[in-house]
């Protein structure tokens, strides 16, 4: 297995839309076998993002 955390910053005021696109995309990626996005109580334009893939070749794809 491979795994990722990672943090992004959207631009002010489009946290939402952001996170659109990025959930819109997570049902056809092969060998990804988790992919959370959550928001940051602390700073209205964080996103986290933890992925975990069967291995590291998969999340190379």
């Amino acid at each position: 297995m491979y795994g990722l955390i990672g943090k992004m910053r959207a631009t002010r005021g489009q946290r939402d839309a952001m996170m659109d696109v990025l959930l819109a995309s997570t049902g056809a990626l092969p060998g990804c076998l988790s992919y959370i996005i959550a928001t940051d109580p602390a700073d209205a334009d964080a996103i986290w993002v933890t992925e975990v893939w069967t291995d590291q070749a998969s999340h190379k794809a």
